[in-house]
């Protein structure tokens, strides 16, 4: 399955970026996926394994580029929340860049 959707702030009140990936089927249940969020200020990628049969899944923060640059963590992916209407994966990051002080040079 490969998907683009937009990202939103907490409150739906302003687009913030894209998501987009890919998530291959690996049993009944269970995808793996490879995410890129993009934001003006760079890009955030995401590698993992998506459970349909939970919550919330859990996916490594692999790196950023531009501002993100260096970026690890994780960030749990939580699923479904809306009204029942609009599937909306939820994105909690958390995000540790390594090298801000170059960033800001």
């Amino acid at each position: 399955m490969v998907f683009e959707n937009e990202l939103f702030s907490p409150d739906f009140g302003q687009r913030v970026g894209i998501s987009t990936g890919a998530c291959t089927l690996s049993s009944a249940t269970t995808w793996t996926c490879i995410v890129t969020l993009l934001f003006n200020l760079g890009q955030i990628m995401l590698e993992g394994k998506y459970f349909e049969d939970v919550e919330s899944s859990v996916l490594a923060i692999t790196g950023g580029t531009d501002f993100f640059l260096g970026a690890t963590g994780a960030a749990m992916v939580i699923f479904p929340r809306g009204d029942g209407n609009i599937p909306i994966f939820e994105f909690r990051i958390n995000l540790i860049l390594t090298d801000f002080n170059a960033m800001t040079r």
